[in-house]
């Protein structure tokens, strides 16, 4: 499962799909990876502005 930003590819997980369905905790893994990306984005963002 991955995550396309304006400047990287994020690779959230990989796995090997034996069902048709995506496990539940799959997703509840991969929405907590996806926002720790976009929380060390938002705060990598911050910290250029403040340089400024």
């Amino acid at each position: 499962m991955y995550h396309v930003a304006a400047d990287a590819i994020v690779i959230l997980d990989v796995f090997a799909k034996k069902t048709p369905a995506t496990p539940k905790g799959i997703f509840t893994e991969c929405r907590k990876r996806l926002a720790d990306f976009q929380r060390v984005v938002k705060d990598q963002k911050g910290e250029r502005r403040a340089r400024r």
